[in-house]
């Protein structure tokens, strides 16, 4: 049985797709951009519920396309009182079509990441403290928007991923990982 609504809070029976971890080929590719006409594909937006369905039965905050073996520019990001990051603020359920960050803070912030492609790990990362985005909707929309805090490196963490980036190649000393809790 699979949810057919993006809207955030439901409780339903939901088909997920496998999550691919660190050492898959997929995780290092520079994902392919969405062609305008395959938004409204039916298949693509049943794609992009079954990402959002994963992400949320795994506890993520984001969840990139090439993550579940799907080599496209597509992000799903969404936060609601999250195990995995208990201290995190509530982010409605947002899902991003070839996004790009535009322009950046030049302030940098450290914060421990951790990974659904890299389990059981976390690292300290430092990214810009705020960014500027352009991209597409699920509706197919073009949208342009700041995020800062938490937002902002779910988003940085997500658009590394479609570019074959991992958490583990930001850190300034890989030794500097941990055991996730």
């Amino acid at each position: 049985m699979r949810s057919r609504s993006l809207s955030a809070g439901e409780v339903l029976l939901v088909a997920c797709l496998s999550v691919l971890e660190i050492g898959d080929p997929i995780l290092r590719q520079v994902a392919q951009p969405v062609a305008q006409e395959m938004i409204s594909i039916p298949e693509f937006q049943a794609f992009l519920v079954d990402l959002v369905d994963t992400l949320r039965s795994h506890h993520g905050v984001g969840l990139a396309a090439p993550q579940v073996g799907r080599s496209l520019r597509a992000i799903a990001v969404e936060c609601h009182n999250n195990p995995r990051y208990p201290e995190a603020p509530d982010i409605a359920l947002q899902i991003w079509l070839n996004p790009e960050i535009v322009d950046d803070s030049a302030q940098t912030c450290s914060f421990t990441e951790g990974c659904l492609s890299v389990p059981d790990r976390r690292g300290e990362i430092w990214r810009p403290d705020w960014v500027r985005l352009s991209a597409y909707n699920s509706d197919g929309d073009r949208v342009e928007f700041t995020a800062s805090g938490f937002l902002a490196r779910v988003l940085q963490h997500e658009i590394d991923h479609l570019n074959g980036i991992l958490f583990i190649d930001r850190l300034r000393s890989p030794a500097s990982t941990t055991s996730a809790v």
